[in-house]
């Protein structure tokens, strides 16, 4: 179709939001709310995992990206605020129909929706508001800042004296080398 673009969709990285949403449910059905008893510890602490995949895989797709304007940060965070109103909603008919809570606790309920209070799982959306936040104001800051903590591993590697004249080394110690560079990065 003319004027609608796609976005080339990286399979591993699927893959791995397939397994780590499998992490989620395994991590949310092994223990019992009302008594904390855990039903398979295995799988429960086995899948701890898949929150930190979920924010790894956010930020590469973040950090590939060439520029974080206010255009693209206005729009995560409209996404995020459009879930936090289907999850009250939720929260509002749980607590009204389902636990038979009077018209004002299902209200209230909702509002502790919206702040993060009532639905445990949501305090990912409130940590992703304040990761946008600081890429925001810092990203062209971080994403140097990145290239030069790469530039320092690739520099580290096993064998590499600094001596060789391989394209990294050159390139490293001409970064390593220029001004201000040892003062923006200590290292031993």
């Amino acid at each position: 179709m003319k004027g609608i673009q796609t976005k080339a969709r990286i399979a591993s990285l699927d893959l791995a939001k397939i397994i780590a949403m499998l992490g989620v449910i395994a991590l949310h059905t092994q223990r019992c709310l009302s008594t904390g008893v855990l039903y398979n510890p295995v799988l429960y602490y086995g899948s701890r995992f898949c929150m930190p995949v979920f924010f790894m895989i956010n930020g590469y797709l973040i950090l590939g990206k060439s520029d974080f304007g206010f255009i693209y940060y206005k729009k995560k965070i409209f996404n995020i605020i459009r879930i936090l109103i289907i999850w009250s909603a939720f929260g509002f008919f749980y607590s009204l129909l389902l636990k038979g809570d009077s018209l004002y606790l299902a209200l209230r309920n909702t509002a502790k929706v919206l702040i993060g209070h009532y639905i445990v799982p949501t305090w990912f959306l409130f940590t992703f508001v304040v990761i946008y936040t600081i890429l925001l104001f810092g990203f062209n800051r971080i994403k140097k800042n990145i290239v030069l903590l790469k530039t320092l591993i690739i520099s580290k590697k096993p064998g590499n004296t600094g001596k060789s004249r391989d394209k990294d080394t050159e390139f490293t110690t001409h970064l390593l080398h220029s001004e201000g560079a040892l003062t923006r990065c200590p290292f031993p």
